[in-house]
């Protein structure tokens, strides 16, 4: 399980609604909080800034805060969904139980069948998908290769990773974002190989799906919110105990 979901401060807060909007909004208003700056970054609350980041105008928050609450909404997303996107035995980097070392990927999967991916590779089944999930405030945003987002440190690591570890023409790259996705400049630079999950797919399957939401309360030791009256009550009561085992 993410380490976010273990230790982060206001979760309760953060987990009110059942909208990716609402979720997004929650997590920017909370990592500006003296909590959530004590408990993420080093040193004095008080002396922390976030540098080069126009967004918030020089005003104290944490990034990682922000960026913690988006990394566990991928994992739980994919935890949930995964099997749409063909992936299986999913994994974040940063795990409270088994950490690893954060050198540019944020999650590690696999493929669960063969899949095609553009015109010239196929991702084969059990090879390895890497995922980068990158937070943003505007649902509009297209990463560029210079925008601090280091998107290219992804590409460049997971690649690496791949030839390594034999997979160079078998292996998934995927950007979870609450963005719209990649510039078309940094689309070809990456060799069109990456998949986009942006915000408008995230919140397609997550907006007003309590079942969801009340997976992520269940992680974060949330009290979970009662399924719709407006559902079949045999699948209400299945949903429900599938969220709560």
């Amino acid at each position: 399980m993410h380490s976010f979901a273990l230790k982060a401060p206001h979760v309760d807060q953060l987990l009110k609604g059942n909208k990716l909007a609402d979720y997004i909004k929650s997590a920017a208003a909370l990592a500006k909080t003296s909590e959530a700056i004590r408990v993420f970054e080093a040193g004095d609350y008080k002396d922390f800034k976030i540098l080069n980041d126009p967004t918030y105008k020089g005003k104290q928050w944490s990034a990682h805060y922000f960026g913690g609450a988006i990394e566990v909404l991928a994992e739980t997303f994919f935890e949930v969904f995964g099997a749409k996107y063909n992936i299986q035995n999913f994994k974040s980097t940063d795990d409270f139980d088994d950490p690893m070392e954060d050198t540019g990927v944020d999650h590690f999967a696999e493929s669960i069948f063969q899949q095609r991916c553009g015109n010239t590779r196929v991702a084969q089944a059990l090879a390895p998908v890497y995922i980068q999930t990158k937070g943003t405030v505007n649902p509009r945003k297209e990463f560029t290769s210079n925008d601090g987002a280091r998107l290219p440190n992804f590409f460049m690591n997971a690649q690496a990773r791949a030839i390594a570890s034999g997979h160079a023409y078998t292996a998934r790259y995927i950007l979870f974002t609450t963005a719209k996705g990649l510039h078309y400049r940094l689309k070809a630079n990456s060799g069109d190989m990456c998949e986009i999950i942006n915000y408008n797919a995230i919140r397609k399957l997550t907006d007003s799906n309590v079942s969801f939401w009340n997976k992520m309360r269940e992680k974060m030791n949330v009290e979970i919110q009662d399924l719709p009256s407006s559902m079949d009550p045999e699948a209400a009561y299945n949903v429900k105990k599938t969220v709560t085992e």
